[in-house]
């Protein structure tokens, strides 16, 4: 450490050097069109006569270790399940359509009666029947309802039969036919509902139910559940009509507010709706199958209970889409009823990582993660430094590259060797700034106040 008595330059000032020395005749001004230079230079003040000029060097400051870590998680918590479905007869579903059969309803039964195919677009491979009965008469109109799969001709069999013609009541009372039916009166069904089977009802009307109808949906329910069915779980009621939250404008076809009915008995049974006036019933068909298909859910036990988004489902081959399936516990719901013989397999984990423990400490700050090559952004996980370990807020995925980078945490040396120095006329310097330090010359060290920052290079001048 230089004494406060002895006389060294350091003043910079603005664009104007000045150095005072001894021997000078005059004080000496030089401009200059740059900044003050980046690394200082020393004067020593008490030096003069012919002594050398100071000598330099250059002390090196530890760098970081970077580590890299690279993570993989295995399989040890993974399972596959495989599952054969049995070629038993698939599950029973019966399908009742309530038609209006009204003047004004003849483009909506071409509609739907050519749509078949889209009706049973997710419910193919069940044991399905059909039955029609119209908004005036609980009784099917044709001698070869109920239509069922294994018939021929079945798909002309139902544009028939939905095609019941416009010349029926104009006081359209389709849930009162539809208690009727259920309840066998007029004695003209026979009783074709299955007791094991699951039941889904469509009405296709353009009017509301008629207020001289003596039903209301809750009496509905209530002849539903006097069946043995379960409202939402084992029947659900669909439809196309003029819902009540359409506005005219959307269908200036519909008869006056067409649906309320229909829409509280939907609601009250979980099912869907759609449009009466729509061009075309395609679309709302397939979402009303699919609904179906989850009465007719397939269930299997997969024997633990699976981190969700660790789970594959792939069918003869193919990977099963997201939204036909889902896990409750440690079964697997299949929202449709399968084909005989169909190859199922379900991948999963049981357990997945949302902690990574760390070999070394880490500088917090230099910590980076990345998932096949993808960068996590910092606020995706955390450090715990008690347990030196990252925790990620979503779990890591198995079967992935995962790399952890950063910079080991290091003391750093404040203590350095350094040369024979008798006249103790040392100054060092970091980007700009004088280094605080102290020398012991029979060890041969140079002592800091503060340790260099990690990778500097610090450059000291000295006299000998």
């Amino acid at each position: 450490m230089l004494l406060s008595h002895r006389l060294r330059l350091k003043v910079i000032l603005s664009s104007t050097l000045i150095t005072w020395c001894f021997g000078c005749s005059s004080e000496t001004t030089q401009k200059t069109s740059e900044a003050s230079p980046a690394e200082p230079l020393l004067a020593l003040t008490q030096l003069s006569g012919d002594r050398s000029e100071p000598q330099s060097f250059t002390i090196n400051q530890i760098s970081p270790k970077i580590i890299n870590e690279q993570i993989y998680i295995d399989d040890n918590d993974f399972y596959e399940v495989d599952f054969v479905q049995s070629n038993e007869t698939p599950p029973n579903l019966d399908i009742l359509i309530v038609v209006d059969n009204s003047g004004s309803m003849s483009e909506e039964q071409k509609n739907l009666g050519s749509k078949l195919n889209h009706l049973l677009k997710y419910i193919i491979h069940s044991n399905w029947r059909i039955n029609v009965i119209t908004t005036d008469d609980p009784c099917p109109k044709f001698p070869f309802l109920p239509i069922s799969q294994g018939d021929d001709n079945f798909e002309e069999n139902f544009a028939t039969a939905i095609n019941v013609g416009i010349s029926g009541s104009v006081n359209e009372k389709g849930q009162e036919m539809l208690v009727k039916h259920l309840k066998g009166e007029g004695k003209c069904t026979p009783d074709w509902l299955r007791p094991d089977a699951r039941l889904a009802i469509l009405f296709l009307s353009d009017e509301n139910e008629d207020l001289s109808s003596k039903v209301k949906p809750v009496d509905v329910i209530s002849a539903l559940e006097e069946k043995g069915y379960v409202p939402g779980e084992t029947v659900k009621v669909y439809g196309f009509f003029w819902h009540p939250t359409q506005p005219l404008s959307m269908c200036p076809s519909a008869l006056g507010p067409a649906g309320a009915a229909h829409a509280e008995l939907v609601e009250l049974t979980k099912g869907l709706w759609g449009s009466i006036c729509a061009a075309d019933y395609s679309k709302n068909l397939q979402e009303i199958s699919k609904d179906v298909g989850n009465l007719m859910r397939t269930v299997f036990s997969l024997g633990h209970e699976p981190e969700i988004s660790t789970v594959a489902v792939i069918l003869d081959g193919e990977n099963l889409e997201d939204g036909s399936w889902m896990i409750m516990g440690d079964q697997i719901i299949i929202f449709s009823p399968l084909e005989p013989g169909t190859s199922l397999k379900v991948h999963f984990a049981t357990r997945v990582a949302k902690a990574v423990s760390l070999s070394s400490d880490p500088v917090v700050t230099s910590i980076k993660v990345f998932i096949e090559n993808k960068t996590l952004e910092p606020s995706e996980y955390r450090y715990i430094e008690n347990e030196n370990a990252l925790v990620f807020l979503q779990p890591l995925p198995i079967f992935k590259d995962i790399l952890i980078t950063y910079e080991e945490k290091t003391i750093l040396p404040a203590t350095f060797a350094f040369p024979t120095v008798d006249t103790g006329l040392i100054e060092c310097f970091y980007e700009g700034k004088q280094l605080s330090h102290q020398y012991f010359k029979e060890d041969g060290l140079i002592v800091f106040d503060s340790a260099p920052p990690a990778g500097s290079k610090v450059k000291c001048l000295y006299q000998r």
